[in-house]
């Protein structure tokens, strides 16, 4: 009798133990695949940064490109208008 309750509760604590192992194995399996869902989220947003860096600096060296256009016409135009008062 007391041979076939300690089998039972071996059995029962072996059972229990290999229940737990696979919960943990899972657990491992998940916070593995959120640490690569995170990576991934990371790199995007650095890809999505740069591209957004990237694209102000070329409106700005676009702007100031334009800028200078319009300041080399309008010094031609008033040379113009200077050569055409003299």
């Amino acid at each position: 009798m007391n041979q076939q309750i300690v089998s039972d509760h071996v059995s029962f604590l072996a059972e229990h133990e290999l229940k737990e192992r696979i919960k943990r194995e899972e657990l491992e399996c998940l916070v593995s695949s959120n640490l690569q869902m995170r990576r991934t989220a990371l790199i995007s947003q650095q890809r999505e940064t740069s591209v957004k860096d990237k694209a102000r600096q070329a409106y700005i060296s676009d702007t100031e490109d334009i800028q200078r256009q319009f300041c080399d016409q309008d010094r031609k135009q008033q040379k113009a208008i200077q050569e055409i008062k003299k």
